[in-house]
């Protein structure tokens, strides 16, 4: 290395202005790669409408039903009841088929629970169950809370994304899911006790609807990109070539120490050669 540095005094400005170079390049497309994506971001309107349900009457005294109807490309549904006897079942039914529903579904305490969770293939499944008839019952309490989903191909946060080369593919895409959901259904709510002729104070129903808004190109900040793709490259580098110089750090140094050894040596041998003269 030093012979080299002597035949060209030049070489170790070279090395440093190619790997400063190559971490320009590096760093450019790592930052091109994330920030030039072909995802879109769709955002739902994601509102919570209230419906009214119609009581009906029943031939048994220790059931009561009520039905409500809805048309709109539904994610959530969420049953309320409440003035109910202690040992009260709070049931929903679809007429048209099947909804999902899961007794940790909308809990608070159940930390991590979602519907729709990757699995060993990173592939999305429903955890929840599917069933035309959901129930949920507490002793003791008077008050019961049935949560559901209706559809799990829409976003339940109100965002999300889809890989698509145009703005137009993306709509198409939202818009396809949006009309899937998109149907009319039936729904009973049914109260069930032990007690005769038993009173219910209050019965809500609450669906969240979802209408497309917005369609934007994901992208993000160019500036803190390029930060941390400067940041990966150098970092790797460091690690590369710091053992490199640490060597060639130590190797100069020793011949240092060689070279001032042997002047010494030198220069007291001269000084030998004087005296005895």
């Amino acid at each position: 290395m030093r012979r080299a540095l002597a035949q060209n005094p030049n070489l170790l400005r070279t090395l440093i202005s190619m790997l400063l170079l190559l971490v320009l390049l590096l760093g450019y497309a790592v930052w091109s790669a994330t920030v030039s994506t072909d995802y879109y971001v769709y955002t739902m309107s994601n509102e919570g409408e209230n419906v009214e349900a119609q009581e009906v009457e029943t031939s048994d005294p220790t059931i009561r039903e009520w039905i409500f109807i809805t048309n709109d490309s539904i994610t959530w549904i969420n049953i309320s009841a409440s003035g109910l006897p202690t040992d009260a079942i709070l049931s929903l039914t679809l007429a048209e088929g099947e909804f999902y529903s899961h007794p940790d579904l909308g809990n608070p305490d159940a930390i991590g629970f979602n519907c729709r969770e990757p699995n060993e293939m990173f592939e999305l499944v429903t955890t929840c169950q599917a069933r035309q008839t959901h129930t949920v019952s507490q002793l003791g309490t008077g008050n019961l809370t049935l949560k559901a989903l209706v559809s799990v191909e829409l976003p339940l946060s109100g965002k999300g994304t889809t890989n698509e080369e145009t703005e137009n593919d993306a709509r198409l895409h939202a818009n396809e899911l949006i009309e899937r959901a998109s149907e009319q259904r039936t729904w009973t709510v049914r109260v069930q006790s032990e007690n005769d002729n038993f009173t219910v104070d209050d019965i809500s129903a609450e669906v969240v609807v979802q209408n497309l808004t917005s369609i934007e190109l994901f992208a993000l900040d160019p500036g803190r990109e390029m930060a941390w793709s400067m940041a990966a490259v150098i970092g790797c580098f460091a690690v590369a070539l710091t053992p490199a110089f640490g060597v060639y750090i130590a190797t100069v140094a020793r011949e240092r120490v060689i070279t001032k050894d042997l002047i010494l040596h030198e220069i007291e041998a001269v000084s030998d050669s004087t005296e005895e003269a």
